[in-house]
């Protein structure tokens, strides 16, 4: 029996040694385990704390979420790291794996997120209007040049006309011109005088001269070379695949981001409720000049070009204008000496009247009024007797009352604002979202009401993949990431 009993005690006693050699290596790797799940724990922490530090004016005026690590004047990322650190990670080993900052891949950053706000706006925009927006962009984009090279050739035209007509008044005449068809000779002479004050009416300062009663331009200005558009940036590390929006990359989503450029911007019609860097920043994120001026100068001639073609097509269709004009052509070819010239003149005057149409139009649309799509003899606004009147005062003048030459506001047609959606619509994704983080980047400086470093895109992080790095005991060493995103 007291053998028997030995046995069973140096069983017992291994069996114990394994147990407990099993229980203390269960404990132990519940410890590490708990280790990394504290170290894990207290990084993502850390990481969610440095991106709840967005900026507020930011994400107030343009709803879009960055968190500014540009703060503290240095490397973003030693800022970051820093920061997590403050909030109890261990970051003695840690660095960025990738990370977007809000200005990478011409602003993706910006636009997903601009989507996701409207979107959660309410704002829809189906397939068929954003390609039917895209095809009339399209389509004026490519009859904006030809009208272009149709301008120049036409001002030449009535330029070497008015030269030919001068010379012609010079020289004594030996008998009275003729009124031909019908035209009484104050008519014909009102037709002379248009023909002579026209070149200096279509080279009147843009954009003075279109401006309506009350405006002025704006004089405000910047310097491009500090834009994230011009100067170099800091580029973020690797990719992120996921979209925040279903809408990215599609022409619904184009659309929808134009009216979000269009809701965050002011424009010459509408001006800015706060104090901003430029007063016409749709205008900008078009043109990208310096100056308002500038910007709205240009787009001031893309309306004049626009509407210029359209009456032109107007008028040659107009069986009664016709008539006025070709009798003024037959009369001013006479007086010229040039008999064969009916047909060049009649489209000279032609392209004049549809000009001073164009510029009243402008002036209409730059009121905030509206101007029909194609006009009807029905509701052309210039007459003959108006176009000369314009065409030689000084119209450009500052303070001049033009009330009386503009046009009233029409139920249907278009205002400045659609005009400006359909040249968003023709203008390419990634220089609309740069421009448009210029304007961030200037107003947010001009927001902030403590001093300190300027805000930059290329430091404002959206998204961040973390590699940390912490000592466990025993020697070991755990590596792990940590990733978040503004969603």
């Amino acid at each position: 029996m007291r053998r028997a009993e030995g046995v069973i005690t140096v069983y017992a006693s291994l069996t114990m040694i394994l147990l407990l050699s099993l229980a203390g290596a269960l404990i132990q790797s519940a410890a590490i385990q708990t280790s990394k799940n504290r170290a894990k724990a207290a990084a993502f922490l850390a990481v969610e704390s440095v991106f709840a530090e967005y900026d507020p004016d930011l994400q107030k005026r343009y709803h879009v979420f960055a968190a500014d690590c540009g703060r503290g004047g240095g490397d973003s990322e030693s800022y970051a790291l820093g920061r997590m650190s403050f909030y109890g990670a261990d970051t003695q080993d840690a660095s960025f794996r990738r990370v977007q900052y809000l200005s990478d891949s011409s602003g993706e950053a910006l636009y997903e997120q601009a989507l996701l706000y409207m979107e959660q706006a309410g704002i829809d925009i189906s397939t068929r209007d954003a390609a039917r927006l895209k095809e009339e962009a399209d389509r004026i984009l490519a009859d904006e040049e030809q009208a272009g090279e149709d301008a120049r050739a036409m001002n030449r035209r009535i330029r070497e006309y008015a030269g030919k007509l001068e010379e012609a008044g010079e020289q004594p005449a030996e008998e009275e011109t003729p009124a031909p068809g019908g035209q009484g000779a104050e008519e014909n002479e009102k037709w002379k005088e248009l023909l002579s004050a026209f070149p200096v009416f279509s080279a009147a300062d843009l954009p003075e001269s279109v401006m309506p009663q009350g405006k002025t331009v704006s004089g405000e200005k910047i310097d491009l070379s500090r834009t994230a558009s011009h100067r170099t940036l800091q580029k973020g590390k690797g990719s992120f695949r996921h979209t925040v929006s279903a809408l990215a990359g599609s022409a619904a989503g184009t659309a929808v981001f134009d009216s979000y450029l269009m809701d965050v911007t002011a424009d010459a019609v509408s001006e800015p409720e706060e104090e901003t860097a430029l007063r016409y920043e749709t205008e900008y994120i078009l043109f990208g000049e310096e100056s308002d001026k500038e910007n709205l100068k240009k787009a001031a001639s893309r309306l004049l070009l626009i509407r210029t073609a359209l009456n032109t097509a107007s008028l040659k269709s107009d069986a009664g204008r016709q008539a006025e004009i070709a009798a003024a052509a037959a009369f001013l070819s006479l007086s010229m000496g040039m008999p064969g010239a009916e047909g060049g003149i009649a489209q000279a005057l032609t392209y004049a009247w549809a000009y001073g149409e164009s510029v009243m139009e402008v002036r209409a649309l730059l009121a905030g009024k509206k101007v029909p799509a194609v006009k009807s003899p029905e509701n052309w606004k210039l007459s003959i007797g108006g176009l000369i009147v314009m065409a030689g005062s000084p119209f450009g003048v500052p303070g001049q009352d033009v009330s009386a030459w503009e046009a009233p506001s029409e139920e249907g047609g278009m205002d400045y604002e659609d005009y400006l959606r359909i040249f968003l619509a023709a203008e390419t994704k990634g220089v609309k979202t740069m421009r448009a983080v210029d304007l961030i980047e200037l107003n947010i400086d001009r927001m902030r009401s403590l001093g300190g470093s300027r805000f930059k895109a290329d430091q404002s992080i959206c998204r961040l993949d973390v590699k940390s790095s912490c000592r466990l005991e025993r020697g070991i060493r755990y590596s792990f990431a940590t990733a978040f995103a503004y969603r």
